[in-house]
Order: C-alpha cells, then structure tokens, then sequence
C-alpha cells in the first residue's frame, strides 16, 4: 500500500505541476510578445539583430579569408583555402586523409 500511495502522490504533483508550469509559461509568452509589440523595444531587437548579423559575416570572412557577399549568398576562395594551416602546422585540415603521423 505505501508504494501505491507513493506512485499516486508524485503523479498528483506532476500534474499540478505541469499545469502551474504551464500557467507560468503562458504568462511570460504572452508578457514577450507585449514587449516585442513596443515600437521601441522592436527598433531594439532589429538593431541588435543586424549586428549581430554583421559579426557573423566578419566571423566567416576573418576564419576563411573570403568575402561573403549577401545579396547572391555567394563567396570568393574554397573551403581548406587560404593561409590557414592545420592543428599541428602541417597544412592540413580536418578530413584531410594524409596521416600526419604516417608519411
């Protein structure tokens, strides 16, 4: 009997649970979607948005030494290209089917 009544005790908490949790998730999505609704904190999302977008396309240019043009998706270069050498300074990228070790 104790451990029926353990087994019923915890699913009657689970379920209160997942329902308080859902009320409290309901809450803060739609206090969210208040937020983003404000003109001035839009503006914000937006603006930090497009830096974040600029750090990236610098991100990929500075590791592949190539020049990401937005409005075809298309970059100079090949992947393995450039002055980027493997882990060991040997040339190598990852993939690569040389074993550094053996030859």
């Amino acid at each position: 009997m104790g451990k029926f009544k353990t087994i019923a005790i915890f699913a009657a908490g689970y379920v209160f649970g997942a329902r308080a949790g859902q009320k409290r998730y309901e809450q803060i999505k739609n206090w969210v979607q208040g937020m983003l609704g404000k003109p001035a904190v839009r503006g914000q999302v937006d603006k930090a948005g497009d830096q974040a977008g600029r750090l990236v396309r610098e991100a990929k240019e500075h590791l592949t030494g190539s020049n990401y043009n937005d409005k075809n998706s298309t970059h100079q270069g090949s992947a393995g290209s450039g002055p980027h050498r493997g882990a060991n300074g040997s040339g190598q990228t990852l993939g690569s089917s040389k074993d550094p070790t053996h030859g």
